[in-house]
């Protein structure tokens, strides 16, 4: 049902109470999303409440795209339970799910991206391809914005890397990525203790899938937005994302 209310004309009611939305200017709530495995099989469950995940101790799964070795379940992604939306360009967005685990000195990360065509070839400036942001805190402890335990880890279709620190490019060893695109986008990435310090048991991580065309980031559906406007949460711009606050990132607390 649509109608015109105070969060502006034309928002949509009637959604359960969980994740703040911000969607076409519209404000309004959308259900936690489940656990499944892409393949219908069973798993190990890892959603731990609103923003909150536990990764198990695994074996490392080999990375090549495929998602057959993994034991974890995915959490759904789109606009209907994502944290944040953000419309940047385009109302044109992606969807997908995600899990990760670890075995004790690696963050795994698998990612299902559904995206439209075009997918972008932007060499450089890659979030403005089809991609994903993974967003990482070591130690969970931001107080100022990001510290060198943080970082915005952007991958796209083409499995090209670049990372980011509070919008700034930095370089980063010790990530790998494998991407396998058809249909979907698969992504598998190690993310290492060498590229941001030894992990805490419980670290930020933050997820987002973008929707581009190469010359632009149409848009980004986000995992968790922990603050929603909050004072000390904004960004230099104002605006209310990751990407410039660390203290947006939901958290993984990595299971013995």
């Amino acid at each position: 049902m649509m109608v015109a209310d105070a969060r502006g004309a034309g928002c949509q009611t009637g959604l359960t109470a969980a994740v703040v939305v911000l969607l076409g200017g519209c404000k309004y709530t959308a259900p936690e999303p489940s656990d499944t495995a892409p393949d219908g099989s069973s798993c190990t469950p890892i959603s731990k409440g609103l923003g909150r995940l536990a990764a198990p101790t695994v074996d490392p799964p080999i990375l090549d795209g495929v998602f057959d070795d993994w034991t974890t379940c995915f959490v759904a992604l789109d606009t209907t339970n994502a944290g944040l939306v953000r419309e940047l360009e385009e109302a044109r967005f992606a969807s997908g799910a995600f899990s990760v685990a670890h075995d004790g000195s690696r963050l795994f990360v698998a990612v299902r991206l559904t995206a439209e065509q075009p997918r972008g070839n932007e060499l450089s400036d890659i979030y403005r391809n089809d991609s994903i942001a993974i967003y990482v805190d070591a130690d969970r402890v931001s107080n100022t914005d990001y510290d060198g335990n943080a970082a915005q880890i952007v991958i796209d279709h083409a499995a090209r890397i670049r990372s980011f620190r509070k919008t700034v490019p930095i370089t980063l060893p010790g990530v790998d990525a494998v991407v396998q695109e058809a249909a979907t986008i698969d992504f598998e990435v190690a993310i290492s203790q060498s590229a941001l310090g030894p992990f805490a048991s419980t670290v930020g991580f933050d997820l987002g899938l973008s929707e581009g065309d190469g010359q632009d980031q149409l848009s980004e559906v986000v995992w968790h937005q922990e603050c929603d406007g909050q004072s000390g949460c904004l960004c230099s711009n104002d605006d209310d994302a990751p990407y410039c606050n660390a203290k947006q990132f939901g958290a993984v607390e990595l299971l013995p």
